[in-house]
């Protein structure tokens, strides 16, 4: 920021770029302090304050994607160890989506990242130029008994769709509750499903007394039809 004008259009242009992706497009706008070291970080209209004050996520993401700032128009391999540290499971993909976002100008770099979140191998469904890695370790006998074992590791190229994965960092299905829509397969037996879930619906606001009559005179019409 206190650079040539180079610079410092560069940075007004990471600015940008982390209001667009990150900040629901509030204004960014990154302050360097005369005198210290540490960076000053203003969002919105909101108060400034230092970068240690607004969150690790928030630092994470500078620290992710600055580089990517740096380096535009070259050619450049990114090795990132668990990006998904700190960040929240919506920032973990919108992360990656901006990796792959040719519009940012990234097209000419290659990222190679570890990780455990099952976030990360979520988004893979959506880009077909994401390949995933397994990484295993085996012994060659078990069944000798020996104080010292030397391990061998291997890397397997998991096809798409492939759910092995998330199998081997211990993901379930109530790992993550996003879910907001039931799917009904269509049937002759719809309505049968649909009036016991209704019943059960109805039973609930009864019982629970939650003060939503106009919704409980709804399902009460519907079980009737």
């Amino acid at each position: 920021m206190l650079g040539k004008f180079r610079e410092r259009d560069l940075i007004k242009d990471y600015e940008r770029y982390l209001s667009k992706n990150f900040f629901n497009k509030k204004p960014i706008t990154l302050l360097p302090e005369n005198g210290s070291d540490v960076l000053t970080i203003k969002i919105g209209n909101e108060i400034e304050k230092p970068v240690y004050d607004v969150g690790d996520g928030i630092q994470s993401l500078i620290i992710l994607t600055l580089p990517l700032f740096l380096h535009k128009s070259e050619h450049v391999l990114f090795f990132i160890e668990e990006p998904e540290k700190l960040l929240h499971p919506g920032l973990q993909r919108k992360l990656i989506e901006t990796f792959l976002n040719s519009e940012d100008g990234f097209e000419n770099y290659q990222f190679f990242m570890t990780t455990h979140s099952n976030h990360f191998l979520d988004i893979t469904l959506d880009f077909s130029d994401v390949s995933i890695y397994s990484l295993r370790k085996e012994f060659e006998d078990i069944s000798v008994k020996a104080k010292e074992i030397v391990p061998k590791f291997f890397i397997e190229n998991l096809s798409h769709g492939d759910i092995s994965s998330l199998e081997l960092l211990g993901v379930r299905n109530s790992s993550v509750f996003l879910s907001n829509c039931t799917i009904w397969v269509e049937g002759i037996t719809d309505r049968l499903y649909f009036k016991h879930y209704l019943n059960l619906y109805k039973n609930y606001l009864y019982d629970e007394n939650i003060g939503r009559p106009a919704l409980y005179d709804w399902c009460f019409e519907a079980l009737k039809c």
